[in-house]
């Protein structure tokens, strides 16, 4: 009898224990906290499922095999690749799976992010900028938000920036009347109806409050360019891919980071790379935006 209640309360104990938990360590949902998921992922844990909910269907793997990668570890292999922009050999050590998978996985989530904006490109050899360097030019408007509303994400980094504005959809947009208003541009760029730039030489106070304004206005792209290459390090690193795949991946972080942006998501205090001078100089074109730049400083900033 004695023997029998011992053997009882041993079982009353085990019940008492708290059951083990076995955690997937390849799934980082459930290796780290969620401090640890938004620096290496640049996401919360929550907007990871967001992400999942929204691309899932076009990302999810078209096999019905038993050992399919998950939506949700697609989504988690293309950000920690956009926030560091390592080899995929590196990425895929993180999540236990092959290079070529990891490849496949952020190609498809990058297709899938990408097709929100328009983007092609052109031949290899075209992408060679005047420094020798392998670059794409990325023209980009945005509003006093940092959000990106407009992207053009497929000329060689060569190719000056008034010859992507004007083959620009945006810029039929503005000479049909489709859109009003101005835009923003620096010297780079022709001044038009519908487009002020500075002024190369500031004459008067007037002028010079007109430079100022000007200035400090285009600031806020300056500042949404920066806040959008410290997430997704990915853009200030080599990307080892053809100028097409180049091309899709930089317009897939563009919308990841107006979905960040539109969350208030926390900026990283991470230091970039000096920006590229400018390597195309001032526009030297003729265009017709004069007399409207001249009434605009006369009647605002006279």
């Amino acid at each position: 009898m004695a023997r029998l209640i011992r053997l009882a309360d041993e079982l009353g104990r085990r019940q008492m224990r708290r059951e083990r938990v076995f955690r997937d360590r390849t799934n980082p949902l459930e290796r780290y906290d969620d401090s640890e998921i938004y620096d290496r992922f640049r996401f919360r844990r929550e907007d990871t499922f967001e992400l999942t909910d929204m691309l899932g269907d076009e990302i999810k793997s078209p096999t019905n095999r038993n050992h399919s990668i998950r939506p949700v570890l697609c989504i988690l292999t293309a950000l920690r690749f956009y926030a560091t922009g390592n080899y995929h050999l590196v990425t895929g050590d993180l999540f236990g799976i092959h290079r070529t998978t990891a490849s496949r996985m952020i190609r498809r989530v990058s297709d899938s992010l990408a097709r929100r904006l328009d983007d092609t490109s052109q031949n290899e050899f075209e992408y060679v900028n005047r420094k020798g360097v392998h670059s794409i030019n990325a023209q980009a408007i945005c509003d006093s938000g940092n959000i990106f509303l407009n992207g053009v994400i497929r000329w060689p980094g060569g190719t000056h920036d008034s010859r992507i504005l004007t083959n620009s959809e945006i810029s039929r947009d503005f000479e049909t009347g489709r859109i009003s208003g101005f835009l923003i541009g620096d010297s780079g760029y022709p001044l038009r109806q519908w487009l002020m730039t500075p002024l190369y030489v500031a004459a008067n106070r007037k002028e010079r409050r007109y430079n100022t304004s000007h200035k400090r206005t285009r600031s806020v792209i300056e500042r949404t360019f920066g806040i959008w290459k410290r997430r997704f390090h990915c853009l200030h690193n080599k990307l080892r891919m053809t100028p097409e795949r180049c091309c899709v991946v930089i317009a897939a972080t563009m919308v990841l980071h107006n979905i960040a942006m539109r969350k208030g998501l926390p900026d990283f205090d991470d230091e970039i790379p000096d920006e590229m001078e400018d390597i195309h100089g001032e526009y030297d074109g003729q265009e017709n935006g004069q007399e409207i730049r001249r009434q605009l400083i006369d009647n605002v900033f006279a």
